[in-house]
């Protein structure tokens, strides 16, 4: 299998397919998460419509704008998190356009965390928000 231009490979998991070797170790895990009952939901490629398609003043069409998050899942393990609801992104790179989509999507769905996942050889999953302090406005 080739690689995309960041780098991930095509990975196939019991007949699974994803994006890249990270987001299939990130769903193994969730699966664990979800079969120990700290987790309920688990879901693949969750999409939402960001900008709906429309006709612009001079009859172009132009599509619809969606976000598509890697996994969606509800927290049901006690603490602080009970009961939210979280989108996640699994990244080794985030692009400029990216945290623009996850910044709309939380606009327009403030009830969803939207995390980014990434993996680290000596902490494990390190998960952050979408937009770092400071770089709001930016």
């Amino acid at each position: 299998m080739s690689a995309n231009k960041y780098g991930a490979v095509r990975t196939e998991v019991s007949g699974v397919s994803f994006d890249s070797k990270l987001e299939a170790r990130r769903f193994g895990d969730l699966c664990i998460l979800e079969m120990a009952g700290d987790i309920i939901d688990l879901e693949r490629q969750p999409r939402y419509e960001l900008l709906p398609a429309k006709e612009d003043c001079y009859g172009n069409r132009h599509r619809a704008v969606y976000y598509t998050g890697d996994f969606r899942y509800t927290i049901v393990a006690g603490g602080p998190d009970y009961g939210r609801t979280i989108v996640e992104d699994c990244k080794g790179y985030v692009q400029a356009d990216a945290k623009l989509r996850m910044a709309m999507l939380m606009h327009q769905h403030p009830e969803l965390d939207v995390r980014i996942v990434r993996w680290d050889r000596r902490q494990g999953w390190v998960i952050s928000g979408v937009v770092p302090k400071g770089e709001v406005g930016r």
